[in-house]
């Protein structure tokens, strides 16, 4: 790999960033893992010794090059399209770092549709030389990610809790009243996943005296645009935060989303069918053909995870079967049933009839998931198996419940059509 002297004074510039923002302003620098179009790394706004969530991403630049256009008031910076269309889209406000390695200092600009002029060839950024960074310019920088919420801006639409013992897992469908950014839609995310952690919420199976007064551990949230999209599950992205104590239990931790990561153990996934799917929406589909596309994945699931039932009887109780072919079939289980559980949840248009079935059949393939997510690897055990075997069972019970559910709700549904 090569090391050009370029590369080696852009380190020395975002070192000195980092050092700045930690030592004078009070932040927490992280660096990014990968640069490949310039987000160099993020800063974590403190604010009185605590965090509310607030971040911004930083594109650093360092060297005496970067200083030779300018103004008596300003350094002009220059971007090539695809830098700044990045930088725009970014899912959190991204600020332009310049050192300036003859004095050491460090000029700063938001990056936004305000600061930004487009020329022939590129696009460029007024610097302003006041703008330079250190603990007086806190409160200045901090502005551009501070975004108060107005009452009523958006709405919690359904909260559901998935809880394994003492675990409080957390499913939160939200709609978004009024016009949001993407970076605003981050800042929500943010909110609303703190205050879910706190929250007393008792649903369901949920043995209260296990985890009240105690913060969830798992928390998603689907973000929808309008009720429409809502109804018909398009949603615009979805978020995962998982409590980072859950390292050492890896059995009871759900799958991670892929996406981008925005800090406090936040991960954030825009749903790259967005906008097909809006345009789907707006043609109409017959309860026949919703019915005619799940009615195969809940066959299937329902196969299967009797499969399941017949295993775990056969290894916990009549011992018919041994512990590697059993956790062989298994494993190959644990694949079937996530791979239907994708199939279904890519289902997403529901006709108007049909909205509190396509909210269970939801629910039913998420069950699915969690059953998947019990079954033992191949070729190891988790930390015993009569805990693996309760956890399966307590899967499939929550999965048989929600089936019956389903059920009723699609009997209702014909014996209307009937009539």
């Amino acid at each position: 790999m090569k090391d050009s002297k370029e590369d080696r004074q852009n380190n020395i510039g975002i070192y000195t960033v980092g050092l700045k923002l930690t030592k004078e302003l009070g932040w927490i620098f992280r660096l990014q893992p990968y640069k490949d179009l310039g987000i160099h790394a993020t800063v974590e706004v403190i604010k009185d010794g605590e965090s509310n969530g607030e971040m911004l991403a930083l594109h650093v630049k360092s060297g005496s090059k970067f200083f030779t256009e300018s103004t008596s008031k300003d350094i002009i910076f220059q971007f090539k399209t695809e830098h700044y269309t990045y930088c725009k889209e970014y899912p959190m406000p991204v600020l332009v770092m310049l050192h300036n390695p003859s004095n050491n200092a460090v000029y700063w600009q938001v990056v936004n549709q305000n600061t930004v002029l487009n020329t022939e060839e590129n696009w460029k950024v007024k610097i302003p030389l006041s703008n330079i960074l250190c603990k007086e310019s806190a409160t200045e920088i901090a502005k551009f990610c501070n975004y108060k919420f107005p009452v009523n801006s958006f709405s919690i639409m359904e909260l559901i809790n998935f809880t394994y013992g003492s675990e409080r897992r957390y499913n939160a469908q939200l709609l978004l009243n009024q016009t949001f950014s993407q970076v605003q839609i981050v800042q929500l995310i943010r909110k609303v996943t703190n205050e879910l952690r706190d929250r007393e919420y008792y649903m369901g199976h949920a043995r209260p005296k296990n985890w009240k007064g105690k913060p969830a551990n798992v928390i998603w949230l689907y973000i929808y645009l309008s009720f429409e999209e809502e109804r018909n599950k398009n949603k615009v992205c979805m978020s995962q935060w998982i409590d980072p104590l859950l390292e050492d239990e890896l059995f009871l931790q759900p799958p991670r989303s892929l996406g981008t990561k925005i800090g406090e153990d936040l991960v954030i996934s825009w749903s790259k069918n967005y906008q097909k799917n809006a345009r789907l929406c707006d043609s109409s589909v017959s309860k026949e053909d919703y019915f005619a596309k799940i009615q195969y994945v809940l066959e299937q699931l329902d196969r299967h995870i009797d499969v399941v039932l017949i295993l775990l009887n056969r290894y916990h109780h009549t011992n018919t079967i041994s512990e590697a072919s059993y956790l062989k079939k298994m494993s190959q289980l644990r694949l079937i049933i996530k791979d239907l559980y994708l199939q279904g949840s890519n289902v997403d248009l529901v006709p108007p009839e049909c909205v509190d079935f396509g909210m269970k059949f939801q629910s039913v393939i998420a069950y699915a998931k969690d059953v998947a997510n019990s079954c033992p690897y191949k070729g190891e055990f988790k930390p015993s198996k009569n805990y693996i075997g309760l956890w399966i069972l307590t899967s499939i019970e929550n999965y048989l419940e929600t089936r019956a559910k389903l059920q009723q709700e699609q009997q209702k549904i014909m014996t209307m059509s009937s009539q």
